[in-house]
C-alpha cells in the first residue's frame, strides 16, 4: 500500500529543494568572476576620458556647467545587467562583461543649481558609454548582475 503525500508537504519539498539549489555559485562576488570573462584589452584612459567627455556633452541639462570632472579609476572590467526583457551587446540579459570607467563631476539641473559632486561608474561597449550608474562600488550580489568597482 503507497503512502501519499498530502499537497502542502510536496509544495514545502519543492520549495525547499529550490532554494537550496539557487545557493549554489554563492561563494564568489560577480567582481571576482568577471577576470574570467573574455571582452578583449581595455581602453586606453585618454580613450575612455574622451568617451565619458563625449557621454556628457549629450546627456547633462546644461554640459557647459560640468566642473571638476576627474577620472577617478582606471579603466576596469565591469558586468551590466539589462534586465529580464533586454539584451546587452554581448546578448545576454544579465552579466553583460564589459569595461567601466569611474567619474566624479559636479553639473547644474533641470532648475539650474548645481547638485555637488556625484560619483558615476560609466560602462563602455563597442567604443561608446552605454551606461552609467551613480555610486562607488556594486558587487552583483543584489540578482542584478551588475558589478563594477571604483574603489580598488
Amino acid at each position: 500500500m503507497a503512502m501519499e503525500m498530502p499537497y502542502g508537504q510536496i509544495s514545502i519539498i519543492i520549495m525547499l529543494v529550490a532554494s537550496m539549489s539557487s545557493l549554489t555559485g554563492c561563494g564568489t562576488t560577480q567582481i571576482e568572476n568577471l577576470a574570467a570573462m573574455n571582452i578583449g584589452e581595455p581602453l586606453p584612459v585618454i580613450d575612455a576620458r574622451a568617451l565619458v567627455m563625449d557621454y556628457l556633452d549629450e546627456n547633462l541639462k546644461d554640459p557647459g556647467s560640468l566642473k571638476d570632472f576627474a577620472l577617478i579609476s582606471a579603466v576596469k572590467r565591469g558586468a551590466l545587467n539589462y534586465g529580464a526583457f533586454n539584451t546587452g551587446p554581448s546578448g545576454r540579459s544579465f552579466s553583460n562583461p564589459m569595461y567601466c570607467v569611474c567619474a566624479k563631476y559636479n553639473a547644474k539641473n533641470s532648475y539650474g543649481g548645481y547638485v555637488g559632486n556625484s560619483n558615476y561608474a560609466f560602462f563602455i561597449s563597442g567604443g561608446t558609454v552605454v551606461r552609467t550608474i551613480e555610486g562607488l562600488r556594486d558587487d552583483g550580489f543584489d540578482f542584478g548582475s551588475t558589478s563594477f568597482d571604483c574603489l580598488n
